[in-house]
């Protein structure tokens, strides 16, 4: 059983599916899965980009808030939508507060910001769907 899924078990809904909630009850859900990333890597997406697996650096986590310095390293192309962007080769720094992340399906989300996917096996699969060039299986299992 998945981290994400035990979670959705001990915790009622909206608990952890609120776009804002407890602050301390978040961190203490949620801040353990950045404590076991496959590699120093999860899946970001964000409005108007495409997703990609990234690799984190710098990462912060306090009572307050958990950041990072993403760096792309395999970019998940959205077949039907050209239009979005690439990530910043050089990456950047993306961060929220606790009460701000919640779940959202089998990712964390933020209010109209970001969705990352942390969960080691989904990541690593992904990666090697990636890697094998089966971009098709690795975009439907994100949406």
């Amino acid at each position: 059983m998945s981290y994400i899924t035990e979670l959705r078990n001990k915790y009622q809904n909206d608990e952890l599916t609120s776009s804002e909630g407890d602050r301390e009850l978040r961190y203490h859900a949620f801040s353990p899965l950045f404590k076991n990333l496959y590699e120093n890597k999860l899946i970001y997406r964000e409005t108007r980009y495409h997703r990609a697996i990234v690799k984190l650096e710098n990462i912060e986590i306090t009572t307050e808030h958990f950041s990072a310095r993403a760096i792309p390293y395999l970019t998940i192309e959205d077949p039907r939508r050209e239009e979005f962007k690439r990530f910043p080769e050089n990456g950047w720094n993306f961060y929220a507060t606790w009460e701000s992340i919640h779940l959202r399906r089998n990712a964390l989300n933020t209010y109209s910001c970001w969705t990352i996917w942390v969960e080691p096996e989904f990541v690593e699969k992904i990666e090697r769907l990636l890697l094998d060039k089966d971009f098709e299986n690795a975009w439907r299992l994100i949406v």
